[in-house]
């Protein structure tokens, strides 16, 4: 089990963004889809616990996730719009994680990501979109995670990149590590779907397998 929602609710101010959600996250891939507004970044964010719930309780791979240090040590986390710190360089950031996570960075994956890999002398803050979310996937994948999320990974990117993104995300499942991904791009990373979470309105419309779940997202027009 990688994680769990039992009777979780989420407000800010009198809005109840995420009503009563039960869920359970298996092992694998999840795609994590539905309509803008719907609540999917409401839900990772209680998951990895950068939000608390209202009410319920959420636990991630055994764990409660509020201000959980070694959540941010086992699984790798890629927001959208990617949260950095604009001043400081591509390659500061990279060795930061480095650090905190007692790893060398794979060489390999950062010539992926950046195949120009002078632009990681530069401050976040000269980035174009499409730069910060190459940088968020990379800081994301780096170590052995446990889990890995990734909140719209193709958003900002050129078909070039959404390529080299599908297939790094794809060599990634295939090796076994396991994956919540929040899109509506679904088709460059439909093989490796194992299930699908549809949230409508700031609830769970659909939990279960991939093709039915792909079927309820069409019906939807997503």
């Amino acid at each position: 089990m990688i994680g769990r929602f039992e009777d979780v609710s989420k407000r800010i101010g009198n809005v109840e963004i995420l009503k009563n959600i039960n869920l359970e996250i298996d092992s694998g891939v999840t795609l994590i889809a539905g309509p803008n507004g719907s609540g999917k970044s409401s839900l990772i964010k209680l998951l990895v616990g950068f939000w608390r719930p209202s009410s319920g309780r959420v636990t991630l791979l055994g764990r409660d996730p509020w201000n959980n240090p070694e959540i941010k040590r086992i699984v790798g986390i890629s927001i959208d719009p990617p949260s950095l710190p604009k001043y400081r360089k591509g390659k500061d950031l990279i060795k930061f994680l480095e650090e905190l996570k007692e790893i060398k960075a794979d060489r390999n994956l950062i010539q992926r990501l950046f195949p120009y890999t002078a632009a990681l002398n530069r401050p976040v803050a000269e980035y174009s979109s499409g730069m910060k979310k190459r940088l968020s996937i990379l800081l994301a994948l780096l170590g052995e995670n446990e889990l890995l999320i990734l909140d719209e990974p193709f958003s900002g990117l050129d078909v070039s990149g959404i390529s080299e993104v599908a297939r790094i995300i794809k060599q990634r499942a295939a090796n076994g590590t396991n994956m919540i991904i929040l899109s509506h791009l679904w088709r460059p990373i439909y093989n490796i779907i194992d299930r699908t979470v549809v949230l409508v309105g700031g609830e769970v419309a659909f939990a279960g397998e991939r093709d039915e779940g792909i079927e309820f997202l069409q019906r939807l027009g997503i």
